[in-house]
């Protein structure tokens, strides 16, 4: 037997392909998960169909999982200070780490580690959209809320703060 999906890269999101593989080889009936409460979601991911709506509680544990890399507490914090906007890893790259040609690297590895954190969870990656293509992330404001919350008891939330006050004063 040989099925052929055609899609459109540009056009069709990955949790729309999902969708339509799973529902064309009736994977659904297999892999479902339990639905949350609808009054406790706090963000949907538009590119994961399967593992549902993220809750507070989803938030909090993925902000516990983060690893303690100073950087990655860095950028966590400045993405969730900008909610809603799309920002680039090369703009975040700039503002926290002016002094570095490759600062923007430095974000793509901290932001690969939020990746893994959400894959500790079971959760395709964070609670916020990526543009993998064109290398920018954007938090919806009410995980950004969340998660500038449960920043506060991270080991390495002083740190942070220290570093977002030394890069507003340097620029």
């Amino acid at each position: 037997m040989k099925v052929t999906i055609e899609f459109d890269t540009e056009q069709d999101s990955y949790g729309e392909i999902d969708r339509v593989v799973r529902e064309a080889f009736g994977l659904d009936k297999f892999r479902t998960k339990p639905s949350l409460l609808v009054d406790s979601e706090v963000w949907r991911d538009p590119d994961d169909s399967y593992n549902g709506p993220w809750t507070e509680d989803d938030v909090r544990s993925w902000v516990r999982e983060l690893p303690e890399v100073l950087d990655v507490v860095v950028v966590v914090r400045q993405l969730c200070s900008t909610p809603g906007v799309w920002t680039t890893s090369a703009a975040l790259g700039a503002l926290l780490f002016p002094d570095e040609p490759k600062g923007s690297h430095r974000v793509g590895v901290a932001i690969r580690r939020t990746v893994k954190a959400g894959h500790r969870l079971d959760r395709r990656s964070g609670p916020y959209e990526r543009d993998v293509k064109g290398f920018r992330s954007r938090v919806p404001a009410e995980v950004a809320r969340i998660v500038l919350d449960e920043l506060q008891h991270h080991p390495l939330h002083a740190e942070a703060l220290a570093a977002a006050v030394q890069h507003r004063t340097s620029a």
